[in-house]
């Protein structure tokens, strides 16, 4: 059963703006793009909403260099991945580099930290 707030029924329709990655196709967007950034996200989680935000405008400002897609935590086939990754908490990102996993992160981060972050990523 999923957790609901009693004030937003909407919460378990929400679904990121970003690409949905399939389990069948993560190690083919790993190996077509320098940098993939992946948010592993739960519908019913409020603050994967801010980060899908701060992620949609990170795949506009670097559509060229990064892409960033999304993975439901909820779905069971993506649960092993989700061990592999070791997600443990959301909102998460997984961001792989010329197709090696580089970063884990957990939790909501601020924009500044974020924009940080990419600038790393671009540098590697």
């Amino acid at each position: 059963m999923r957790a609901t707030t009693p004030n937003n029924h909407n919460a378990v329709s929400w679904q990121p703006s970003t690409t949905r990655v399939l389990p069948d196709k993560f190690e083919e967007v790993i190996g077509e793009h320098n940098i993939a950034v992946f948010h592993f996200y739960a519908a019913w989680n409020r603050y994967d909403v801010t980060m899908d935000q701060m992620l949609c405008e990170i795949a506009i400002a670097y559509k060229d260099q990064i892409f960033v897609g999304s993975i439901d935590t909820d779905a069971q086939e993506n649960w092993e991945r989700c061990k592999e990754l070791r997600i443990v908490n959301l909102p998460a990102i997984a961001i792989f580099v010329n197709g090696q996993h580089v970063e884990t992160v957990i939790g909501l981060l601020s924009k500044e930290s974020l924009n940080s972050k990419v600038q790393k990523w671009l540098t590697m």
